[in-house]
């Protein structure tokens, strides 16, 4: 559950970014966030970048 609480609290305290919005940003669906953090037993192999430094991950960089 550690990892539901941190997009959690990334979400939070990044303008309280939506689920959609994060996931756009971070190049996933917007399920998979709602699945990442509502439930417990979600994939432990799953790996997702997220740039913690501002940097659009979808500029192709």
């Amino acid at each position: 559950m550690a990892l539901a609480n941190t997009i959690r609290q990334y979400r939070f305290h990044n303008g309280e970014m939506t689920k959609k919005e994060l996931a756009k940003f971070v190049g996933v669906s917007r399920q998979t966030i709602n699945a990442i953090e509502g439930v417990e037993k979600f994939a432990d192999g799953l790996v997702v970048e997220v740039p913690l430094d501002g940097d659009d991950a979808n500029d192709g960089n």
